[in-house]
C-alpha cells in the first residue's frame, strides 16, 4: 500500500472518532437525578396561615416536572406516624395538587384553613389541633414518579391548649478523640472543628429555649489547645449557661465503664473521673454542673448506679432499655412520666428516655427534616393526651454526632411552641412526681466481662504504675518548676476510657513514661569517685547536679556496711538513720551543684563501697544510683589498744630480760679469772656471799653425825 494511501486512511479514521467521541460523551451524561430536599419549614401554625416549605428541587426537565402536593388526615397514634415517617400512609389522600417545579424559586407556600389571595393552591384543611403529613413528590409529564417523596408534617396548634408536653432535650458536645504523640488529647480536625463551632453557635445563639448540655471533657480538653475555630466554640459554650436555660451535665472526665474499672482493680480512679471532669466543665462553662441530675446514655448496670448514688445523685435520665418494661396497661399511650429505679437500698427517681424519639436522632434523611419529624414526633405525643401533664427525655444515641442545622431546627421549633415546652432535667423532676406504683429494675443489673473491660484488667498493672510514677515526678517538682504534672494525670484518666482502643492505650501510657524521664533526667548524680578519710570520724561530700529553674525536692539514701553514720541538720535538710550504717536525708535543690556533707565513723581502715541513691520522697521512684569507693587510713581503738599492749608487753619483756642477764652474769664466774692475779669479788647477795665464805663442814671417822660450828 501506497504511502498516499495510508495517509488518507489514517486521516478518515480520526475523522470518524472526532465525530463518534463527541456522541459517546454525550451518551455518557446521564440526567441528574430527581430529588426534593428540605431546607426549612414552618414548625408550627397557631392559627390560619401559610405553611412555608423551602425546598431545593432537582428536576430532569424543570419546564415539565411538576411537584405533587398530598396532604393526609391527622395520625392519630404513634403506629400511624412511625408508618408516615417510612412513607407508607393508612389512610386516604384529604387533598392532592400539582405546582411546576419550574415556578418555585425555591419557596412553596401552602394556605392552611383558609383561601390566600393570589396563591394557586387550595387551603389544606386541619380541623382540629394534631399533626398532618404532607408528601411532596416529583413527578414528570406522564405523571411518572421520579425520585423518592419528600415526607413532613404540617404541626397544627391553636394556642389555647390544656397541657403541653414538657421536653428535656439532651444535646450531646463530643467528637471522637485522638491523642497526639505526647498521649494528650488532640484538637479536633478542620470539618470536625467546624462542626463543633457551629454546634456551639447554635446554642449560644437561641436563649430561649431550655435544654441540657451532654459534653465530653475530652472533647474539650482538646479544644483548649487548638485553634482560632476551637477557642470560638469554647467561647459560645462558655455562654450557652449564662441565662440558666441550658443545663451543664455532670460527666467523667472519659466515657469510662464503672464495672471495668472495678473488674481491673481501677474502682477508685472513678472518683478522680468525677472530680477531673467537674473541673473541666466549670472551667469551660463558668460554673460547675450539677451533681444532682445524671443523664446516663450507655449501659446502666448495678455498678453504675451505685457509683452514681454515692456521687449523691438524686435523679436520673437514661434510655428506657436499660429498665424492666412497663406493665402493659399503662402504654396504651406513650408512657411519659418518670418512675422509680429500685436496687438492692437505692431507690431513684428516673425518666426513661422514650426509644422512638431516640431513633428521631439517628435516621438516615437530611438533618432538617430529621429535626422537623422529631418535632412532629413530640407534638403528636401531646395529643394522645393533651389534659394531662407529661413529660419526655430526648435523648440521642450514644455515639451520636450532633448537627449544628438538627440542633438549629429543633431548638427553633420548641421556640414558642404552644403543644411542647422545652425545660431542663431538673424542672422535669420537679414538676412532675415520680409514680412509686410503676418502680422499674435494671434490665441488667450484673456485669460482665467483654474484650474491652479484659483489655482494661490486662493494663491494670501498666496503668497503676504510671500512676505511682506521676506521683512520685509531682512529690519531687512540687508544681514549683512550672513543669505541670496535671496533664498527665488527665492523660492517665483518658487511658482509662471506655472508647479508646488497645492501641490508643499502650500510646498514652508509653508517653506518659517518657514525659516522667524528661522531667526528671536533669537530676543526676556525679560520676562514681574516692573518697579517703585520714581519721576515724570524718564528713563525707555528697554532690547532687541538677538546674536551679527546676527547684526539685529529692531523697538521698546513702549506705555502707564499714561506716556508721551520725545525725547532723542544715537550713532545708532534714535526715534520720534507719538503722548505723543507712542515713536518709530530704533536700531541695536550689542550685547547679548541691553539695552535703555527711559525717561518719569508720568501723575499720581499708577500702570499701559507698551506695549513692536519689529518690522521690517517699522512695517511690528511683532518680539516679552510683557506688562511690570510700578509703580509710585512721587506726581503730582497737587496734591503738593492741599496739599499747603491745609495746607494754615489749618493754616489760625488755626489763625483765636485762634483770635476769644481771644475775645470771653474777652467779657464775668469768672463764677468763685468774684466781690467783685478783681477789675473787662476790655478788653483793648476802646468800652467796655466806655460802662462798663459809668453810666445808667437818665429818669424824667414828661416825658422830654432828656438824661442827659454822655449818
Amino acid at each position: 500500500m501506497s504511502t498516499p494511501s495510508v495517509r488518507l486512511l489514517i486521516g478518515v479514521a480520526v475523522t470518524i472518532l472526532a465525530l463518534a467521541l463527541p456522541a459517546a460523551a454525550a451518551a455518557d451524561v446521564s440526567p441528574p437525578a430527581a430529588s426534593i430536599t428540605l431546607l426549612s419549614q414552618t414548625p408550627y401554625l397557631v392559627g390560619p396561615g401559610l405553611f412555608s416549605v423551602h425546598v431545593a428541587v432537582t428536576a430532569p426537565d424543570p419546564g415539565a416536572d411538576r411537584i405533587e402536593i398530598s396532604a393526609y388526615p391527622q395520625v392519630i397514634t404513634r403506629t400511624d406516624f412511625d408508618s408516615a415517617l417510612k412513607g407508607r400512609m393508612n389512610t386516604y389522600v384529604s387533598s392532592r395538587q400539582y405546582v411546576a417545579a419550574g415556578s418555585l424559586d425555591g419557596q412553596l407556600d401552602i394556605p392552611v384553613n383558609q383561601a390566600v389571595s393570589g396563591s394557586k393552591l387550595n387551603p389544606l384543611g386541619a380541623p382540629a389541633p394534631g399533626v398532618y403529613p404532607v408528601q411532596l413528590q416529583l413527578v414528570g409529564p406522564s405523571g411518572e414518579k421520579l425520585g423518592s417523596a419528600l415526607t413532613t408534617f404540617l404541626v397544627w396548634a391553636p394556642s389555647a391548649q390544656n397541657a403541653p408536653l414538657s421536653v428535656t432535650v439532651v444535646i450531646p458536645v463530643s467528637s471522637p478523640v485522638t491523642f497526639t504523640t505526647s498521649g494528650q488529647p488532640a484538637s479536633p480536625s478542620g470539618a470536625e472543628a467546624d462542626r463543633l463551632r457551629d454546634l456551639s453557635a447554635a446554642l449560644n445563639a437561641d436563649s430561649s429555649v431550655s435544654a441540657a448540655v451532654l459534653s465530653d471533657p475530652l472533647t474539650l480538653s482538646g479544644l483548649r489547645s487548638g485553634s482560632v475555630t476551637d477557642r470560638e466554640t469554647l467561647a459560645n459554650l462558655a455562654g450557652t449557661s449564662k441565662n440558666g436555660l441550658v443545663q451543664v451535665l455532670p460527666a467523667y472526665y472519659s466515657p469510662v465503664n464503672v464495672a471495668a474499672l472495678g473488674e481491673a482493680g481501677l474502682g477508685s480512679d472513678v472518683d478522680t473521673q468525677l472530680r477531673a471532669g467537674t473541673e473541666v466543665l466549670s472551667q469551660t462553662y463558668g460554673a460547675a454542673p450539677s451533681s444532682g441530675t445524671w443523664v446516663v446514655n450507655g449501659a446502666l448496670d448495678g455498678a453504675s448506679l451505685s457509683a452514681l448514688a454515692s456521687h449523691h445523685a438524686t435523679q436520673l435520665i437514661v434510655p428506657d432499655a436499660d429498665l424492666t418494661p412497663i406493665k402493659p396497661g399503662y402504654t396504651q399511650y406513650t408512657f411519659a412520666v418518670p418512675t422509680v429505679v429500685d436496687y438492692g437500698s437505692i431507690h431513684l427517681p428516673v425518666l426513661a428516655a422514650d426509644a422512638g424519639i431516640t431513633a428521631d436522632f439517628a435516621a438516615a434523611d437530611p438533618p432538617v427534616l430529621a429535626a422537623n419529624h422529631l418535632l412532629a414526633e413530640l407534638a403528636m405525643i401531646q395529643t394522645e393526651q393533651p389534659s394531662n401533664q407529661r413529660a419526655v427525655a430526648a435523648l440521642p444515641p450514644l455515639g451520636w454526632q450532633a448537627s449544628p442545622a438538627f440542633v438549629q431546627t429543633l431548638l427553633t421549633g420548641l421556640d414558642g411552641n404552644p403543644l411542647v415546652k422545652a425545660v431542663t432535667p431538673s424542672t422535669v423532676f420537679s414538676e412532675l412526681a415520680p409514680k412509686e406504683l410503676l418502680t422499674r429494675q435494671l434490665a441488667s443489673p450484673g456485669t460482665s466481662s467483654g474484650p474491652a473491660s479484659s483489655a482494661l484488667s490486662a493494663d491494670s498493672a501498666a496503668i497503676q504504675a504510671a500512676r505511682a510514677q506521676i506521683q512520685a515526678i509531682d512529690s519531687v517538682l512540687a508544681g514549683q518548676s512550672g513543669i505541670s504534672t496535671a496533664a498527665l494525670q488527665l492523660d492517665l484518666l483518658a487511658a482509662e476510657s471506655a472508647s479508646v482502643s488497645e492501641a490508643q492505650r499502650h500510646g498514652i501510657l508509653t508517653a506518659i513514661g517518657a514525659a516522667a524521664n524528661r522531667a526528671t533526667r536533669q537530676i543526676n548524680l556525679p560520676a562514681a569517685g574516692s573518697m579517703t578519710l585520714t581519721a576515724r570520724q570524718g564528713q563525707l561530700p555528697i554532690t547532687i547536679l541538677a538546674p536551679p529553674s527546676l527547684r526539685a525536692r529529692v531523697e538521698l539514701r546513702l549506705t555502707s556496711q564499714r561506716l556508721i553514720f551520725q545525725p547532723f541538720s542544715l537550713p532545708g535538710v532534714s535526715c534520720r538513720i534507719p538503722t548505723p550504717t543507712e542515713e536518709i536525708c530530704t533536700l531541695s535543690l536550689s542550685t547547679q551543684n548541691t553539695t552535703v556533707k555527711v559525717p561518719v565513723q569508720t568501723r575499720s581502715s581499708g577500702v570499701f563501697p559507698l551506695d549513692v541513691s536519689l529518690y522521690s520522697p517517699g522512695g517511690a521512684l528511683r532518680l539516679a544510683h552510683d557506688s562511690d569507693t570510700v578509703r580509710s587510713t585512721a587506726v581503730s581503738n582497737v587496734g591503738v589498744v593492741l599496739i599499747v599492749v603491745a609495746v607494754l608487753s615489749l618493754l616489760l619483756w625488755w626489763g625483765r630480760d636485762l634483770r635476769h642477764g644481771r644475775r645470771a652474769r653474777r652467779l657464775v664466774p668469768s672463764p677468763v679469772e685468774q684466781p690467783d692475779q685478783q681477789e675473787i669479788v662476790w655478788p653483793d647477795d648476802p646468800l652467796v656471799h655466806q655460802f662462798f665464805t663459809t668453810p666445808a663442814p667437818q665429818h669424824k671417822p667414828n661416825g658422830d653425825r654432828s656438824i661442827s660450828e659454822g655449818t
